[in-house]
């Protein structure tokens, strides 16, 4: 069996880590840890030197990502950042760098917006896709993302109509808020839903006869 070449390894990895919506929070939880350079990006996430390049560009012009010092990797050699989780502490460049021509995908500008509002107070995922205008699977997708790899956590809870807790997800930290207790039902509710489901079972009773008089 032939040996594996560096180019054919780096097209599987590629394959095996197309970066779409997880793929962004993979680089943004990796960031969290460490700092990196573009080059350390491009080689973890398989991703040439220029996409990389584009994308931290991307992230830092959303305030996803800062600069949190430069190097250089050859004496007298231009200045090239290291990138950390964040808008705080950015540094500023040395020399000029290129901007990015082309505007960043809308999968990672909604990531963003989604960081910005949990950053400000604590959202439950319907109120994160009410805020978004987003669909309520979406929200509830980019959150599962966050809390896999560690850039969100439940601050909170709030109870919904029918008295059931439901979490309100901020962004970062380390420990989620204690779920509160299931609330009592008292023998008045449970009468009350019975009452309320025999009513829609006589109301679609009524629907179905209604519909077979007419046919």
């Amino acid at each position: 069996m032939p040996a594996t070449t560096p180019h054919a390894e780096n097209l599987r990895r590629a394959a095996s880590m197309r970066l779409g919506l997880e793929g962004y929070i993979r680089i943004l939880a990796r960031l969290r840890n460490k700092g990196m350079s573009t080059d350390q990006v491009a080689i973890a996430f398989a991703l040439n030197h220029n996409t990389a390049t584009k994308l931290l560009r991307y992230m830092h012009k959303l305030k996803l990502v800062h600069r949190e010092a430069w190097f250089q990797p050859k004496p007298h050699s231009r200045h090239l950042p290291i990138w950390r989780l964040g808008s705080n502490g950015d540094v500023s460049m040395p020399q000029y760098e290129g901007k990015a021509h082309r505007p960043p995908n809308p999968m990672l500008i909604l990531l963003a917006t989604t960081i910005e509002c949990i950053k400000e107070f604590p959202l439950t995922v319907i109120e994160l896709a009410d805020e978004l205008a987003m669909h309520k699977e979406t929200a509830a997708r980019i959150i599962t993302l966050m809390r896999q790899h560690k850039l969100s956590h439940i601050r909170s809870w709030t109870r919904v109509s029918n008295g059931l807790p439901v979490a309100q997800h901020g962004y970062l930290g380390t420990r989620d808020a204690a779920r509160p207790p299931r609330p009592q039902i008292t023998p008045e509710d449970r009468r009350r839903w019975r009452n309320t489901l025999e009513d829609k079972r006589r109301h679609v009773q009524l629907i179905a006869a209604t519909a077979g008089a007419t046919a």
